[in-house]
């Protein structure tokens, strides 16, 4: 396990090099590796297999909160097995126990078929927790535990949605990982390090840290210090935000370094380096 959480920002692609002094690892999305737009596609997995050259460690994501749904198990792998990343997210089904639990194991059995063919991956796999209540992601939990070599656990869950009391729907977001964070620990006392996917609120860490939970989580990534930063929204001075921006990432990946202005690459950098403060 890490001294603290090591962590990643997506970034337009013109950032991404720079952006190394910044984070911990880079996080790659497969499906821009068959975006329609063959160049940019060819240089964004380049990036990544560099970063692996470099002894960088590489998180490969299925997409699902850019697609709405998983990328296909079997050109997962494909694409996996070429770039052999750090580590994985094994494809998952948003807010479904079943579904996710029973991909899990398929997947492993595709992995078999695989390595029958003398294909092999040899990245570590992380299973995501899923489902539309507390005890559902619990037992989801309980079920993926004993296959992965990591936990994940969604910023946005159907089983969040029980603080009325919240601000907004960011707050209930924060508020309900928090809750799920605290059960998890009490009562599954994980062995596998957590990685912690997205954020509503940046805010949300300091609970971690004043909790003395970070020790669990071994890894974040969020584009929130980036977005916000692309959309001319700075981190208060206490590093916290009161809404999101909606707008997701993805939506930037193609912006040319000609259309971010200085000031948006200050506040970007000046979002990742407060973020860092809830953590160190």
């Amino acid at each position: 396990m890490n001294l603290r959480p090591i962590i990643a920002h997506e970034t337009p692609l013109c950032l991404m090099v720079e952006m190394r002094s910044y984070t911990d690892y880079d996080y790659a999305l497969v499906h821009l590796f068959e975006d329609e737009d063959k160049e940019f596609a060819r240089k964004y997995f380049q990036f990544f297999k560099t970063s692996m050259k470099m002894g960088r460690r590489v998180l490969l994501d299925n997409s699902i909160f850019e697609l709405g749904t998983s990328f296909d198990p079997y050109k997962f792998f494909d694409w996996a097995y070429l770039l052999q990343p750090t580590e994985y997210f094994i494809p998952d089904v948003f807010n479904n126990k079943v579904g996710t639990v029973e991909n899990v194991r398929n997947w492993y059995k595709l992995l078999a078929q695989k390595a029958k063919e003398g294909r092999v991956l040899q990245s570590k796999a992380i299973g995501v927790c899923h489902g539309t209540t507390y005890d559902e992601v619990l037992q989801c939990y309980q079920e993926i535990e004993p296959w992965v070599d990591k936990v994940a656990i969604p910023f946005d869950s159907q089983a969040y949605d029980c603080f009325p009391d919240a601000k907004n729907w960011e707050h209930c977001m924060m508020y309900g990982r928090w809750e799920l964070v605290n059960r998890l620990i009490q009562k599954m006392k994980p062995t596998k390090p957590i990685h912690l996917l997205g954020c509503a609120l940046p805010q949300e860490f300091q609970h971690y840290k004043e909790h003395n939970q970070l020790k669990y989580i071994d890894s974040i990534d969020t584009s929130n210090p980036v977005v916000h930063g692309l959309v001319g929204v700075q981190y208060d001075r206490n590093g916290c935000l009161e809404e999101k921006c909606k707008t997701k990432l993805v939506d930037f990946m193609k912006m040319p370094l000609s259309e971010i202005t200085d000031k948006q690459r200050r506040l970007i950098f000046l979002n990742a380096l407060n973020f860092k403060r809830f953590l160190w």
